[in-house]
């Protein structure tokens, strides 16, 4: 769904170029108030996209700042930790657990799209202390520097090498990206143990230990690995998580398994049919419950673009559950277009 509004895109683009607040949620519930409220869909996470490329965006903006955020509203589920900020009552629809602001177009294939719907369950746990300092660091949710290795952040638990006087080598889990404490920006990490716990999507038995580095220094910083200092290396069990936050319920025998997707593109001007596909071949990918066949998306690597094929919703949850994008039904008149797969106009 295309909403064309030119002072809407405008207000976006201007927060987008200069945000006035340090939680861009705050200056958004009202806007996603405004749109769920033309729309009759219960849908379990929205997505707001900028009908932007990188290229438009880098273009327009004087500070060259691309702005990606999930407001999570609602959790179903106990045993995942608590809001580091309180949402705002009655944003969007009853069943909606989050809020996605992208802020250009190839951020819905490429990603961050699979690290922003990660963040509907994560990272909020409140325990154990050491963990839980890491996810409160700035910016807030991610998991730092630790062994959890998914797509909010951590190294590949199978590439830490001590190199002694409490130095650390490690490295990203994907190939195609620098290692990320604060998580990674493209699709191509599947969701770790960790994460696929939180989601209900794995048993608390497979969740392996978790090691956190004690106030880090980064030391060096090579193409996907990076070497830190550390006071030490604490190990968490799931068991402590558990008992810090409480038993994950539902379990991942009684957990939804499916969700649907409501999207939302905004623009200044009517969609081109260029334009519709990127959304459209998106879409597709996202909801594939294999892989993204001959989709293809680039990252922005030490001046030169690397291409990879991003991973598909089941692939990063490991076969565990799916998506779909729904199409949003109009409830009141406004200058917008609704559209299907094959991007016709109802």
């Amino acid at each position: 769904m295309a909403y064309v509004d030119r002072e809407i895109f405008a207000n976006v683009l201007d927060w987008m170029e200069a945000p006035t607040t340090d939680d861009p949620a705050i200056s958004f519930d009202c806007l996603i108030n405004y749109f769920t409220a033309r729309f009759s869909n219960n849908v379990d996470i929205l997505f707001v996209v900028m009908n932007l490329s990188r290229g438009e965006f880098l273009d327009q903006s004087e500070r060259k700042v691309i702005a990606n955020f999930t407001a999570p509203q609602r959790f179903f589920e106990s045993g995942i930790g608590s809001f580091r900020r309180p949402p705002i009552s009655n944003v969007g629809p009853p069943r909606m657990r989050s809020y996605s602001f992208l802020g250009v177009r190839e951020g819905l294939l490429a990603g961050p799209s699979l690290h922003e719907i990660a963040h509907a369950w994560s990272a909020y746990l409140d325990g154990p202390l050491s963990l839980a300092e890491q996810t409160d660091r700035d910016p807030i949710s991610h998991w730092g520097f630790t062994s959890v290795g998914g797509v909010l952040g951590g190294w590949d638990p199978n590439s830490l090498e001590a190199l002694g006087n409490q130095q650390y080598r490690v490295c990203s889990p994907s190939p195609h990206e620098a290692f990320a404490p604060q998580g990674y920006a493209h699709n191509s990490v599947p969701y770790a143990p960790l994460e696929l716990y939180l989601m209900g999507l794995l048993d608390p038995d497979d969740v392996p230990d978790i090691q956190v580095a004690i106030d880090p220094v980064l030391t060096t910083i090579e193409a996907t690995c990076v070497t830190f200092q550390a006071a030490e290396l604490e190990t968490v069990s799931v068991a402590e998580i558990i008992a810090a936050n409480g038993v994950r319920l539902p379990s991942s025998q009684d957990s939804p398994k499916h969700f649907d997707i409501g999207l939302i593109v905004i623009a200044r001007q009517s969609l081109t049919e260029a334009e519709w596909r990127v959304y459209e071949d998106a879409m597709v990918c996202l909801e594939a419950t294999s892989d993204c066949g001959n989709f293809a998306a680039g990252i922005d690597h030490d001046g030169r673009t690397v291409v990879f094929r991003p991973l598909t919703f089941f692939e990063a949850t490991g076969g565990r559950a799916s998506l779909r994008f729904t199409v949003l039904q109009q409830t009141a008149d406004t200058d917008q277009t609704i559209t299907t797969r094959n991007g016709s106009t109802p």
